[in-house]
């Protein structure tokens, strides 16, 4: 009697220290006891084998990749993943998943890329992601995500893209991207009203943000304090009313930025300083009015400019000046620039009539690549100066420069500087000078 239970303490003691009996344990039944659609994709993945009781450890631990898009599974067992351990992908898109057993990932140390989107996830467990450390991609696009734990992204050391957009995201706490090096994290398509002062503190490395489609009214003035690495920034569509003088202080590697379909009234001159390497500006579609005459000035890359669907009747003199990698410019749906492109002009009292004010009207077609129309009026009899100017300031050439009446005029430009020369593709500014009006227009040269 005393030998047998010996003997059965030593066999008991062999099997909990032994990691290859446990394995065998686990898989005595091969992949049988797993949800059935893993079954399946599990048996895709081995040549030869069609019986889930035949599947061995090592055939398991071989599989690199897992598919279980579109399967239709409303649920998974905590077990289902168990000793894929060389797994680098798993994709669970497109299914009907509520919730995940905590454990569900549990010794998926391989694994790099993990596909959840488009499902109904409303919740996660504080520790479904626990033990990823190789994690790369992370997608939790298009669920019903109303917040997310603490520390559920805590320990995904290699987490290089975070994608929680289309989620119900109202609010998120303060420290949740705490210890991440992530270089793209969308946030887009949520429900968000406001974000934590510092939320993306430490991400030193991101490259690229989405915040767009959500309902922040404001933001924190330090919102974006210390992601100088960061090249693009989405913030459309947002119902953004103001902007903090400062919040782009130190996005020094800023590439892109899209403000368009917000509510913004009015601009601080300087909210756009040090932006010298951003090349693409997207303003369409706010309330501005007016816009400070040195807004622009660092933005010496800029190539694209849109400030289309605003309320701008007059632009200032110097807005442009120093764009000198200006190409793409959208005025149109303005007061003052009311169709970019016009294909023929109205004036809508007749040539004899006195114009009410002098300024220059709306060039035609522009953009051109060889040669423009320019209108302009004048209100009383006096000297009168029309000026084609890079928007570096530096004279380009003269159309005008005499005495003449009251009254309405036209004068073309072909594109060529005061000695014939053809100049560059580009943006260029028409500037009329006469006594009582100054009034400079954008021309938007193509070849």
């Amino acid at each position: 009697m005393r030998a047998t239970v010996a003997g059965g303490l030593c066999l008991l003691a062999l099997f909990i220290q032994s990691p290859a009996g446990t394995a065998w344990a686990q898989t005595a039944d091969g992949i049988c006891g797993r949800t059935p659609q893993v079954q399946t994709a599990i048996l895709e993945q081995i040549d030869g084998v069609s019986d889930c009781a035949a599947v061995t450890e090592e055939q398991l631990a071989a599989i690199r990749t897992l598919a279980l898009q579109h399967t239709g599974s409303s649920s998974l067992l905590g077990r289902d993943f168990a000793g894929l351990t060389s797994l680098r992908r798993l994709d669970l898109s497109n299914n009907a998943l509520v919730t995940l057993p905590s454990g569900l990932f549990h010794g998926l140390t391989s694994l790099q890329v993990l596909d959840l989107g488009v499902n109904g996830l409303a919740s996660l467990s504080s520790d479904v992601f626990r033990g990823l450390t190789a994690l790369y991609t992370l997608d939790l696009r298009h669920n019903a995500l109303e917040t997310l734990p603490r520390d559920s992204l805590q320990g995904l050391a290699a987490l290089h893209t975070l994608t929680l957009s289309g989620n119900a995201l109202s609010s998120l706490p303060p420290d949740v991207f705490r210890g991440l090096r992530v270089y793209t994290l969308s946030l887009s398509d949520n429900s968000l009203s406001m974000l934590p002062s510092g939320m993306f503190r430490g991400l030193t490395g991101l490259r690229a943000l989405w915040l767009d489609d959500n309902d922040l009214v404001s933001l924190p003035s330090d919102l974006f304090r210390g992601l100088t690495a960061l090249g693009k920034l989405s913030l459309g569509n947002t119902g953004l009313t103001a902007l903090p003088a400062d919040m782009f202080a130190d996005l020094t590697s800023l590439r892109r930025l899209y403000l368009s379909g917000n509510a913004l009234e009015k601009l601080p001159g300087d909210v756009f300083r040090g932006l010298t390497a951003l090349e693409a500006l997207y303003l369409a579609h706010n309330d501005l009015a007016s816009l400070p005459s040195d807004l622009f000035r660092d933005l010496t890359a800029l190539r694209t400019l849109d400030l289309s669907s605003n309320d701008l009747e007059v632009l200032p003199e110097d807005l442009f000046h120093g764009l000198t990698a200006l190409e793409s410019l959208h005025l149109h749906f303005n007061p003052g620039y009311p169709l970019f492109e016009p294909t023929t002009t109205t004036i809508a009292e007749p040539r004899s009539a006195v114009p009410a004010t002098s300024g220059l009207d709306p060039s035609f077609p522009n953009p051109f690549n060889s040669a423009t129309r320019i209108p302009y009026r004048l209100a009383a009899s006096g000297p009168v100066r029309l000026t084609i100017h890079a928007v570096s300031g530096q004279p380009v050439r003269t159309l005008v420069d005499g005495v003449q009446a009251s009254g309405r005029y036209q004068v073309s430009w072909d594109g060529r500087d005061r000695e014939g020369v053809a100049v560059a593709a580009g943006v260029y500014l028409a500037r009329l000078n006469h006594p009582g009006s100054r009034q400079v227009r954008p021309l938007l040269l193509v070849k």
